[in-house]
């Protein structure tokens, strides 16, 4: 059995890098009267570890978690409305995640910084073969 976090300072640290990753939970949690925050649950294979990140709606608002949660809509090819009112059509989508390291009094974890599309590592290889045969200039 793996431990599922439920808070990112929870998270097991990790190196800085990029991770692929599988969604396995997108829940919406009320924190405040009129604030809430949506917790995404990951799975990183590769690692064998589940990693949490958390989007922040402080009185309903948020410009930062609104782009962050936007990106990762995109990379999985959804809508922004589909993680209230569909958040299972999230389970077991496919992303990329670039991982980056907290330091919480003296504790470090991992948290989410970016999401990316799995597609881009076919993007990467890519390009990566293409300039290898590329003539010298």
């Amino acid at each position: 059995m793996h431990f599922i976090p439920t808070h990112p300072s929870q998270n097991k640290h990790l190196d800085e890098g990029v991770y692929n990753a599988k969604i396995r939970d997108v829940e919406e949690r009320i924190y405040d009267i009129d604030s809430h925050v949506i917790h995404l649950l990951l799975w990183l294979s590769e690692e064998g570890v589940h990693i949490c990140t958390n989007f922040y709606f402080p009185h309903g608002y948020s410009i930062r978690s609104q782009q962050r949660m936007w990106h990762m809509c995109q990379a999985v090819g959804l809508e922004l409305f589909q993680v209230i009112d569909e958040p299972e059509q999230f389970t077991d989508r496919q992303l990329r995640t670039k991982i980056y390291s907290v330091n919480q009094d003296g504790v470090m974890h991992s948290d989410v910084e970016l999401f990316l599309p799995q597609a881009q590592q076919q993007i990467d290889v890519a390009n990566a073969a293409m300039a290898h045969s590329l003539p010298p200039k």
